[in-house]
């Protein structure tokens, strides 16, 4: 089981990694007031997601679930290059 300090360690990562090469663009919003994660992830970029017609992966995390805080750890590590 992974843990939400796991998770948010990720969650820096992906960050860190944003936008590193000309793809892989990660939007990761943080609803304090409610303890949600909202992340989308475009695999060839935020400006080709039309052009090519690659819409975004995305998932809402609940920092209170268990369950969602695995869902949401795998989304990212299964995503990050």
């Amino acid at each position: 089981m992974k843990t939400k300090t796991e998770l948010l360690e990720l969650v820096n990562t992906a960050i860190l990694t944003n936008k590193l090469f000309s793809i892989n663009e990660w939007f990761i919003e943080f609803l304090g007031h409610v303890n949600v994660i909202s992340i989308r992830y475009y695999s060839c970029g935020w400006k080709d997601s039309n052009k090519y017609n690659y819409p975004a992966e995305s998932v809402r995390i609940s920092l209170d679930n268990e369950d969602s805080i695995q869902e949401g750890y795998w989304f990212i590590k299964n995503r990050i290059k």
